[in-house]
């Protein structure tokens, strides 16, 4: 998996900005309690984001063989989100094959064989290819 840690920041940033940015406008007719109260949830929120990218992180640098270490790895351990990554990255080779798959259908999809153009019968054909493979 290409983690970029700072690509996920600036999605981050950008939603949490748009987010918040929904507020700007409002205090004429919002308490300004709640509003403060929105903005620490907002802020939480964040930060609470921010410490997944970086577990995320930590787990793409232990894939690509780097030594972490014992506070890297309890933090990964006591983030539960290492199974949330695995599954992910088994999601997306999945993906990955199947695109290649579909690639390597489409090319050839209009191949046919000379030998067996000749025959219109399918038992016919089945026959061939056996004694082709004997």
């Amino acid at each position: 998996m290409n983690f970029n840690k700072n690509k996920y920041i600036n999605e981050t940033i950008d939603t949490y900005l748009t987010t918040w940015s929904h507020l700007l406008n409002s205090e004429d007719f919002v308490d300004p309690k709640f509003l403060h109260k929105m903005d620490k949830y907002i802020y939480k929120n964040l930060t609470k984001k921010f410490k997944e990218i970086d577990i995320y992180y930590l787990l793409s640098l232990k894939d690509q063989g780097v030594k972490l270490g014992m506070f890297d790895k309890l933090k990964i351990w006591f983030s539960g989100i290492e199974p949330i990554y695995r599954a992910e990255l088994k999601e997306q080779k999945r993906l990955e094959r199947e695109k290649a798959k579909k690639k390597k259908e489409a090319i050839l999809s209009g191949a046919t064989s000379d030998k067996y153009n000749n025959s219109s019968d399918y038992f016919e054909t089945f026959e061939q290819i056996k004694e082709n493979f004997q």
